[in-house]
């Protein structure tokens, strides 16, 4: 009879039945954040009930980037379960942690990066936020811009695919922040929503607009879809005849996707 389970699996599996039948405490289940082992470390970031300190937590979102994608993934999901909650929400506020979100936001896995972006809600700082992205999204569209016609594919597609998932996190972010301090009130016995932001949206370098008109003529339709969206959420915010033309461009698009909402 054929035998399906390699040696190296039934480790794995016998690791992973050890640790679910073993009560780990808080300090060993953070300590092997930082051993080499992938099965134990994802099983220990998934079973952490709380996070303690600053640099307990530094060491979780450091485990964000450059390691297995199961490790990723396991504390793309932790992050977000824990920065929900009040009590932890503070140890995410770091410049160490947001500059390892803003990398995290364009894993090769989508699920991380969708854990990544719905977790910048809870990031207090979102100027810092916005700002990295927008250079992001800048810098890797100008390095596109640079290359000549015989750029491998694949080497296109990656850096589509960041831009992909960054402007994803900027319309979010930029959405996100505009509902939540745009409140309406009330003036000459009519509603009238306030355009408040606790920092200059329309100021920032690079700032919005211009990265949604290079997205709104990329090749790529993915990226056109998300400059319609971009272009979207700038409307609500500053008035420009460029906004109007853009989304009446779009809107008139070759491909059909990208003006779907």
């Amino acid at each position: 009879m054929q035998n399906y389970i390699d040696d190296k699996s039934a480790n794995n599996a016998q690791i992973a039945y050890n640790l679910c039948k073993k009560d780990y405490t808080y300090e060993e289940l953070v300590a092997e954040f930082e051993t080499g082992n992938i099965i134990k470390k994802q099983l220990c970031i998934l079973n952490l009930p709380e996070l303690k300190t600053q640099e307990d937590a530094e060491k979780l979102v450091f485990n964000l980037t450059g390691q297995d994608g199961r490790i990723r993934e396991a504390t793309a999901y932790k992050i977000n379960e824990l920065i929900r909650n009040n009590l932890y929400k503070r140890f995410f506020q770091t410049n160490t942690v947001k500059e390892r979100f803003i990398k995290g936001i364009t894993d090769v896995n989508p699920t991380i990066c969708r854990f990544v972006i719905d977790s910048l809600e809870y990031i207090d700082d979102k100027e810092y936020i916005i700002n990295a992205l927008a250079e992001q999204i800048s810098a890797v569209m100008a390095e596109i811009e640079g290359y000549d016609k015989l750029v491998k594919k694949h080497v296109l597609n990656k850096k589509i695919f960041k831009i992909y998932w960054s402007l994803e996190a900027l319309i979010s972010t930029v959405g996100r922040e505009f509902s939540r301090q745009n409140l309406p009130s009330m003036e000459n016995g009519k509603w009238k929503m306030e355009n408040y932001f606790s920092f200059d949206v329309v100021g920032l370098k690079p700032d919005l607009l211009s990265i949604a008109m290079r997205a709104a003529g990329f090749p790529d339709y993915t990226i056109r879809e998300k400059a319609y969206r971009l272009l979207l959420t700038l409307k609500n915010i500053q008035n420009s005849n460029t906004i109007e033309q853009l989304i009446q461009q779009l809107e008139n698009d070759e491909n059909f996707y990208v003006k779907l909402r």
